[in-house]
């Protein structure tokens, strides 16, 4: 997998961790990752948010800047 680190945002920690086998079956290796229970999110409906970090091995030309 390209993914190599995750910080996950919810606003029950406990309802999270019911559910981290969920998160397993998605990665066959796991990446770095932190979650941090939060008050609330960007809506008031969110439960979870998910900031995904990923590194693709890119052999072409350099990117004009």
């Amino acid at each position: 997998s390209d993914l190599v680190k995750t910080t996950t945002y919810v606003v029950d920690i406990e309802a999270f961790f019911q559910h981290v086998d969920v998160r397993m079956a998605y990665f066959a290796a796991l990446p770095t990752s932190t979650t941090v229970e939060v008050r609330r999110l960007a809506h008031p409906d969110f439960l979870v948010e998910i900031e995904a970090i990923a590194v693709i091995d890119y052999r072409g030309p350099s990117p004009v800047t």
